[in-house]
């Protein structure tokens, strides 16, 4: 399965910052905490943490790990679940899919 790289599309194991979405794909796991973790304090505070299939686990790391090492102010917004058709060499199969949304406090 090969995709082309568009605005919030990637490819297996690329981490893609775009509008605070971090994909959780092939690389190691503090790949992800750090890229999450810059685009939480340097971004927009509000980051979107995508993965499906095996990476779904990964991905659910990724948010324990920033929430009890680095960010302990950090909150999860919002977890979404759901099932994506994927292309196949032997047709389209169903993946499970999960959304986790992490943000920081809002300042007063």
């Amino acid at each position: 399965m090969t995709q082309k790289l568009r605005k919030g599309v990637e490819k297996p194991g690329q981490v893609v910052e775009q509008h605070g979405v971090v994909y959780v794909g092939r690389k190691p796991l503090m790949s992800y905490v750090y890229a999450a973790a810059i685009f939480l304090r340097e971004g927009g505070g509000l980051v979107i943490l995508k993965a499906r299939g095996l990476n779904i686990s990964k991905a659910v790391a990724v948010a324990e790990v920033l929430r009890r090492r680095f960010i302990p102010e950090m909150v999860v917004e919002r977890i979404e679940i759901g099932t994506q058709e994927v292309e196949t060499r032997n047709g389209k199969r169903p993946r499970s899919t999960m959304e986790i949304t992490i943000s920081l406090p809002k300042k007063k």
